[in-house]
């Protein structure tokens, strides 16, 4: 059996649980303690019947005004990949190898962020509008492409739906019609069938990460659906003269993640 590939990522900000397996190695600023047992130290009450509590660590509370960024230069998920590609001086962003024995390849920032560029601009000249209304499925376990893919829907301020081995066929099926999925990321062939097992109308393009056998490629056809390679889109994108970047809004969703009890 060929090893599944470890992944690493260098991200700037945290990110959410679905990315069970990066880890997070530019860490917010450290407040300079630890949660007590005891949430009453964490807080002051403000004056008044109503009984109102603020933070003890951030004196202005006391006076109305909250933190609503981290950083001023951050506003986005779409921001925060760019700030972390400055600080780090286009250091090192997205590792993996191919098993335990062998050493970790590296991404850097600038690169990533270049092919997330084209990928997303290839994805926009298959079809897809750059807009908050446009779904893209990911079905793909941790590997540099599913930052690619995600980081490629923010410049296109498009959102992201992850697909999992735990939800089933049918609620993948499900997913894919609710949200008006045309196109689907999967990193391999077992993936692509199990999405083509169930797939709905509305599903028209699969993007793979890696080869998938002729059998399954006609299966595709024979359901209207079209499979196609990660790096061919990535390819299509450079060439085309599409808009650099569509740029979220700060009320845009990023992510849409549908778990079972939420189907």
């Amino acid at each position: 059996m060929r090893p599944s590939k470890r992944f690493l990522a260098n991200r700037p900000f945290g990110k959410s649980s679905q990315h069970k397996s990066l880890l997070v190695t530019y860490s917010p600023v450290f407040i300079g303690r630890t949660l007590s047992d005891s949430y009453e130290s964490d807080y002051i009450y403000v004056h008044g019947p109503e009984m109102i509590r603020v933070s003890k660590f951030y004196k202005e509370s006391k006076e109305g005004k909250f933190v609503s960024f981290m950083d001023k230069d951050v506003r986005t998920l779409y921001d925060s990949f760019r700030k972390g590609a400055k600080e780090s001086n286009n250091g090192p962003c997205l590792g993996w190898r191919e098993s335990f024995t062998k050493p970790y390849q590296w991404l850097h920032y600038n690169e990533t962020l270049l092919r997330a560029k084209n990928f997303g601009s290839g994805l926009v000249s298959h079809g897809l509008y750059p807009s908050s209304e446009t779904f893209i499925g990911i079905y793909s376990q941790n590997c540099p492409e599913w930052i690619l893919t995600e980081q490629a829907a923010y410049c296109y301020s498009m959102v992201i739906v992850p697909l999992y081995d735990t939800l089933g066929p049918d609620a993948c099926a499900y997913i894919i019609k609710q949200t008006e999925i045309s196109v689907v990321v999967c990193d391999d062939d077992a993936k692509c069938n199990l999405i083509l097992d169930k797939a709905p109308r509305c599903l028209k393009k699969l993007i793979v990460i890696r080869e998938t056998r002729p059998a399954t490629n006609q299966r595709a056809r024979n359901r209207g659906v079209e499979i196609i390679r990660f790096e061919d889109v990535e390819k299509l994108g450079a060439s085309k003269d599409n808009p650099e970047v569509v740029r979220p809004f700060l009320d845009n969703y990023s992510c849409r993640t549908i778990t079972r009890n939420t189907l």
